[in-house]
């Protein structure tokens, strides 16, 4: 083998001292600290879902679904409660310069849906309006439904819980190598004022964005296993009618999709168990079963009775 002349030497020495020094294998401390960011990520995300668990729970009341509606339809004009001052306000919301709520001057169809299933609650038959104190004797009965919601904690007291994990070296501030993969791709933010740094209130407010997002992901995929549920009931008994009336394809029937019909309301009235306004398959499964068996007489055609189908006969 040729000696290398000292030239090529030199030469040798400079590209290795250009290339740097050799990459040590990660050490021990490395890789703790590694580990510890993956189960804070993983901690983080948790504490979201849980969040938005309870949010959803605290959410599913019939109470709730009314402050849903009414809040799309009026912003800003419906009270967070179920006090005096807050059912005054939703009837003034709904009955607008009129002394009643008229249901043909509802400004959207959830409107005339709330109106339809407060009368069937009600037992007002097919009236044209709903007087103040009808509605004030639906909504007692409403904050009498409705259970009593654990005390959870405040979402803020969350957030700062979580921020005290993420904050590995305790500076009051997330630094970028403290940031979740998940935080560094919504930088923007939770970095409100990019500084390269997040304060506990921004993360306060990163951390509210993130169980909103959360919620309507839940939410969605909850939507998704109802309508499965309610095509799997389909095959399994029920009446090639309910499908028909399901305009909106949730998987129940509402009674406002009933009345658009031109459905007869206490027909619907004796299949809604619970008098909610809404049927779904279970509901109607329920009725189909507790029904008495038609009689063999031929049975008048549905446009002669204005009504249902008949219920099949149980097996």
């Amino acid at each position: 083998m040729p000696l290398l002349r000292p030239a090529a030497v030199g030469a040798a020495l400079v590209l290795l001292a250009a290339s740097g020094p050799a990459q040590e294998p990660p050490t021990r401390k490395d890789r703790t600290a590694k580990g510890e960011a993956w189960e804070q990520e993983q901690f983080e995300e948790k504490m979201i879902a849980r969040a938005a668990e309870r949010a959803a729970k605290a959410a599913d009341s019939e109470a709730a679904r009314w402050h849903r509606e009414l809040g799309k339809a009026f912003p800003g004009r419906v009270g967070p409660g179920l006090t005096e001052d807050d059912i005054n306000k939703w009837f003034d919301a709904l009955a607008g310069e009129t002394k009643e709520w008229r249901r043909d001057a509802a400004p959207v169809r959830q409107v005339a849906e709330l109106f339809d299933r407060a009368a069937a609650r009600l037992e007002l038959g097919p009236v044209p309006s709903i007087r103040r104190d009808e509605f004030a004797q639906l909504a007692r009965r409403m904050a009498r439904d409705t259970p009593p919601q654990p005390k959870t904690p405040d979402r803020a007291a969350d957030a700062d819980r979580l921020f005290r994990v993420l904050d590995r070296d305790g500076s009051g501030e997330l630094e970028p190598a403290e940031w979740s993969e998940r935080l560094r791709a919504d930088a923007r933010r939770a970095d409100a004022d990019g500084n390269r740094r997040v304060s506990p209130e921004e993360y306060r407010d990163y951390f509210e964005f993130r169980v909103t997002d959360a919620i309507e992901v839940q939410a969605k995929a909850a939507d998704v296993q109802t309508k499965a549920a309610a095509a799997t009931a389909r095959k399994s008994g029920l009446p090639a009618w309910f499908d028909q009336l399901d305009t909106d394809h949730d998987g129940q029937i509402g009674l406002y999709e009933w009345r658009a019909a031109g459905k007869l309301l206490a027909e619907f009235k004796t299949m809604d168990l619970d008098g909610d306004g809404l049927l779904p398959p279970d509901e109607y499964h329920r009725f189909a079963r507790m029904a008495p068996v038609p009689s063999e007489s031929p049975t008048p055609p549905p446009d002669r009775r204005a009504g249902m189908m008949p219920p099949p006969r149980p097996e």
